[in-house]
């Protein structure tokens, strides 16, 4: 089937989705390169999602061309006008509408095509590792979604406190990282500021994509505490206790073709798969139709860390975000958004 695409319009969306970043003096640097994070969906993986639901998706494709009803057309429009949209409220808004005036029309052809679902589910739910594939649940159309991730375990209750004993405002002793990355149509948008009570320390993450894009950004809220002693020979502990929320929102979104959206948060420096201390969330629509997420998390955490672990005891929370269009006239787009409302160190 061929497709037409504004021209003008892709220029406008290239131009209000190039990436973005507001700084705050010395207290936030920029890297060079996102660091590597192990997402449900790798490359692998996405090529054979896109394989798996080919038969379908040119059946979907063929019998929404044949329509007579003019429907097509008017949803395809409808869907493209949403994924030029860079404000996220108006397309929150506009994909509203195109679920309510459009789900007959989807329905119908979907109906048509005489699909097998039960197989296609249990084919898509193959192509992950168990840990994953037990979390994924589906919805219409095969747009499914799926999640992983765990709350650090409680430790002891703290000791009275000693009078030697040091006490950080660890949000006072701010610095924070955020970095990019991706190409083609689309873009990103990252802020990590400092609090300012009684507002909190916030990171804000957004990346949205179309036709082929591929767009992810991340933020990281650290500090800069060094109490006396993180040395090899200091072996006492540090009670660190965080209080912070996370939102992440995200939809994929697509006429015909395949995207997804992964948005996902963590408390711990050293994991690189948001499954200790965090949580990731992914929606894929990979035929038609729109598939979203919207988590929340409010969590006080307490943790102890060695002393002689400085990148643990710097380490705040990091947010992230990622939106991918993997075929033609496909559509994401995500919010990843922390705020640290309280965090403090103490030696125990």
């Amino acid at each position: 089937m061929k497709h037409t695409i504004n021209l003008s319009a892709v220029l406008v969306l290239f131009l209000l989705l190039t990436s973005s970043a507001k700084t705050y003096g010395q207290k936030v640097t920029q890297l060079k390169e996102l660091p590597e994070t192990k997402l449900h969906i790798t490359q692998e993986i996405e090529k054979q999602i896109v394989n798996t639901v080919k038969p379908v998706r040119d059946q979907v494709e063929k019998l929404m061309k044949e329509d007579q009803s003019g429907d097509f057309a008017a949803y395809s429009a409808a869907m493209e006008k949403a994924g030029n949209t860079k404000d996220f409220k108006q397309q929150t808004a506009q994909l509203k509408q195109i679920e309510k005036k459009f789900y007959p029309f989807v329905k119908r052809i979907w109906d048509m095509a005489k699909v097998d679902e039960a197989s296609y589910k249990q084919k898509l739910k193959n192509l992950f590792p168990n840990n994953v594939k037990e979390t994924i649940r589906f919805g219409e159309f095969l747009n499914f979604t799926m999640s992983s991730g765990s709350q650090k375990p409680a430790p002891p209750p703290a000791p009275p406190p000693a009078p030697a004993n040091i006490c950080v405002d660890a949000n006072a002793l701010f610095r924070g990282t955020f970095g990019t990355g991706g190409g083609a149509i689309g873009g990103t948008r990252v802020q990590v500021a400092p609090a300012n009570p009684p507002s909190p320390a916030e990171i804000v993450a957004s990346a949205t994509t179309a036709v082929l894009g591929n767009y992810a950004s991340q933020g990281w809220i650290h500090n800069t505490v060094s109490l006396p002693g993180t040395f090899p020979l200091d072996t006492r502990q540090l009670r660190s206790k965080k209080t912070f929320d996370w939102n992440g929102r995200g939809t994929a979104f697509t006429i015909i073709g395949c995207a997804w959206v992964t948005v996902a948060f963590t408390t711990d420096a050293n994991s690189s798969d948001f499954s200790v201390g965090g949580e990731m969330h992914t929606a894929v629509a990979p035929v038609t139709f729109i598939n979203g997420i919207d988590k929340a998390v409010s969590r006080t955490e307490e943790s102890l860390i060695p002393k002689t672990d400085l990148k643990s005891a710097q380490f705040g929370i990091t947010c992230f975000v990622n939106a991918k269009a993997s075929l033609f006239l496909s559509f994401s787009t995500a919010t990843s958004n922390c705020a640290m409302w309280r965090w403090e160190i103490c030696e125990e």
